[in-house]
């Protein structure tokens, strides 16, 4: 009886991270989240969560799908704990806790049909030729693009498989301007002549948001475990499969 007792005493003096299971949150949007689990950040919370197993910390994928504005409500309001793939800003900073480390990089590229000749190349190159570029219609790419001096933006597009149709077809638009981890999905993923020109003209990183009221101790363990994973590479070989 007493040395059950010592045990339990003992048991009670270790230190554990075991809280309320996390919920990590996905986002309608490929490739970040596919249906059968193959995106980016799909990839990512399966990694987080084994790392964060080893930690006695309990951890569930939300299956449905959200728009974004509705993952963050739903962050904002403690009905999911993480979100794969956001961007920054001062208004974010304001309700979320961003990791410490971003989950990958996206950088704009333009995309093209796969016979065309003429690089687009610097933005001043653009401005000089005068080329005409696409952007998606309300975008965050298309808003930067618009406020490079000299350069002519279409922005009156907004499907990504219309406008891949559109250049496919070689009529009316030349170029496309979005980011990498987009476009390259749509180029291999409809076997269109299109191919991606070198250039990244704005490369911005993509966090993990997390909901403010999530304990200290837990968001400490959480980044711990991406750090973890960065220093294995096993991050970089999820970004390699997606992003130039």
């Amino acid at each position: 009886m007493r040395y059950r007792m010592l045990f339990v005493f003992l048991l009670m003096l270790t230190p554990t991270l075991k809280a309320d299971t996390l919920i990590f949150l996905k986002q309608d949007s490929e490739p970040k989240f596919m249906p059968n689990g193959s995106g980016l950040c799909d990839q990512v919370y399966r990694l987080l969560a084994n790392e964060l197993a080893k930690s006695n910390i309990n951890t569930r994928i939300d299956s449905n799908f959200y728009p974004l504005k509705r993952v963050l409500k739903k962050l904002e309001f403690g009905e999911g704990d993480v979100f794969c793939g956001a961007g920054d800003n001062p208004q974010r900073r304001k309700k979320y806790v961003f990791s410490a480390l971003p989950v990958y990089l996206v950088s704009n590229v333009i995309m093209s049909h796969i016979e065309e000749k003429t690089d687009p190349g610097s933005l001043e190159n653009i401005a000089q030729k005068e080329l005409v570029i696409g952007a998606l219609y309300g975008s965050n790419s298309s808003k930067w693009l618009m406020s490079q001096t000299g350069v002519k933006v279409s922005d009156n597009h907004h499907s990504l498989d219309k406008v891949s149709a559109l250049i496919a077809s070689q009529k009316a638009l030349k170029y496309f301007y979005y980011h990498d981890l987009g476009l390259n999905y749509y180029v291999k993923k409809n076997a269109l002549p299109l191919k991606l020109w070198p250039t990244k003209y704005l490369t911005v990183p993509q966090w993990l948001l997390i909901n403010a009221n999530v304990s200290s101790e837990l968001i400490d363990a959480i980044n711990q475990a991406m750090s973890r994973l960065e220093r294995s590479e096993a991050l970089l070989k999820i970004q390699q499969q997606f992003l130039l």
